[in-house]
């Protein structure tokens, strides 16, 4: 968390804002998406990035992703849904928190190795 300015009707307020933007938020959607991909095709450890990703996509991308995405809601602070080839790294993901936070992210094999899983 961090202290940044809010706007208000009655002028700028400081407070407490997560900050989304941290080698701590990337390292986590990484492992969320690393462990996904293996949780869907049994793929054990990649070696991979996240190539993008964004907080609270735009409605027009969500829609996109759940249209052809497989999903499944883990319990009720917890659901996801993926599109990827089977063997293949590269990957999309919609993370969804509480029903309400939401995190994109595409992931793909780091730049060293080959785009298929081993």
């Amino acid at each position: 968390m961090c202290l940044v300015d809010v706007a208000t009707p009655k002028g700028n307020v400081r407070d407490f804002a997560f900050n989304f933007d941290s080698p701590e938020m990337h390292r986590f959607i990484l492992r969320m998406c690393r462990a996904l991909l293996h949780e869907e095709t049994g793929s054990g450890h990649v070696e991979c990035r996240i190539a993008n990703w964004k907080v609270n996509p735009e409605t027009d991308l969500r829609e996109d992703l759940l249209a052809i995405a497989k999903g499944r809601v883990v319990s009720e602070e917890f659901a996801y849904a993926g599109v990827f080839l089977c063997g293949e790294v590269k990957s999309c993901w919609l993370l969804n928190f509480y029903q309400s936070l939401e995190f994109f992210a595409v992931m793909e094999a780091n730049s060293d190795q080959s785009p298929s899983l081993l």
